[in-house]
């Protein structure tokens, strides 16, 4: 059997592909389902911790966990501060189907973009009025280079939402940020798996928790999806 399902119902969903072949006395017992489901509710768990950065780590797995993440890479590591934060570099793949918006003056020099020509860019001209691609004259639209590649110097206590609009910056975007999202991309039997972070997730603690091997964890950007997982 093969099923596709959001990461977070994972342990939620049980299969029984050979049902109807089964005799009655082949049906397990309600404490053994239950010892089952319970086993796999603590793997589920643990993976949560693991991967999910929602627990917070104390300052002596901070302090363990950096010094074990520095002796696996040889630059870029992470600093710990004296007040008990952190900082670290993260990477984020641009994965952005849809243009977005530049100022006009900076389109030239815009970092890794590529000009819009033909159908995918409207002359003002041909805009009726009242439209967005009327309402300034100063702003123009680009394709980003697919899966361009940004590092960014961040703090433990940076979140995802703050990840976002410093991306933004930094290639004079002027689209609103929840346009974006940041993703979480793991790859697991053989597939890549896609998760939305939330705005209050803390990127740098996910990369911490995870190691710097990026078949562990990988951060893109894409458009604001409404689905939480990709295969």
């Amino acid at each position: 059997c093969s099923y596709t399902c959001h990461l977070e119902c994972e342990s939620q969903v049980q299969l029984d592909c050979n049902q109807r072949d089964r005799e009655p006395e082949e049906t397990p017992s309600p404490r053994s389902h239950s010892s089952s489901t319970a086993h796999q509710h603590k793997q589920n768990e643990a993976k949560e911790e693991e991967e999910g950065g929602a627990k917070d780590l104390s300052e002596e797995e901070v302090r363990t966990r950096i010094e074990e993440y520095n002796a696996q890479v040889s630059e870029n590591g992470m600093k710990l501060a004296s007040d008990g934060s952190y900082t670290g570099f993260i990477k984020v793949h641009l994965r952005l189907s849809r243009p977005v918006t530049v100022p006009a003056v900076e389109a030239a020099g815009s970092e890794g973009a590529s000009r819009q020509t033909g159908s995918r860019n409207q002359a003002p001209s041909d805009c009726q009025e009242g439209t967005d691609c009327c309402q300034s004259e100063n702003r123009t639209s680009f394709y980003l280079p697919c899966d361009c590649v940004k590092q960014l110097h961040i703090s433990s206590l940076t979140t995802t939402g703050e990840v976002i609009q410093g991306l933004l910056k930094k290639f004079m975007v002027l689209d609103n940020p929840r346009k974006f999202a940041l993703y979480r991309q793991t790859h697991r039997d053989g597939q890549d798996l896609f998760q939305k972070l939330s705005l209050c997730e803390r990127p740098l603690l996910l990369r911490l928790i995870a190691g710097p091997d990026p078949e562990q964890l990988s951060f893109v950007l894409k458009e604001n999806e409404t689905g939480e997982v990709q295969v």
